[in-house]
């Protein structure tokens, strides 16, 4: 809990090896090279090892791809296939990587 309040953070939860959280990792990888984010900057956590930290952000659907910013906190459920999620993530985290 050492970084500052501000700093977005990325968090995606998943089933262990099952085919939706492999597609999540495999979308979600696209993602952060289009939008040139550092794949250390996304924590995973398997639930099936760690299920109390899907406990306490309230994850009960996998996968799922918490984000945590300064605008708030959004979850968004499912392989991340989806590009109008990611599209709704870069508007939020844009400006928090600027230059990055």
């Amino acid at each position: 809990m050492g970084s500052p309040i501000n700093t977005p953070r990325l968090t995606l939860y998943i089933a262990g090896d099952l085919p939706n959280s492999r597609r999540a990792r495999a979308h979600l990888e696209a993602w952060l090279q289009r939008a040139a984010i550092a794949s250390d900057d996304v924590e995973v956590v398997d639930v099936l090892t760690h299920p109390e930290r899907a406990a306490e952000e309230d994850i009960f659907m996998t996968p799922a791809l918490v984000f945590s910013g300064g605008s708030g906190r959004q979850v968004f459920v499912g392989d991340l296939s989806d590009g109008e999620y990611l599209g709704d993530l870069q508007a939020n985290t844009s400006d928090s990587h600027d230059g990055v």
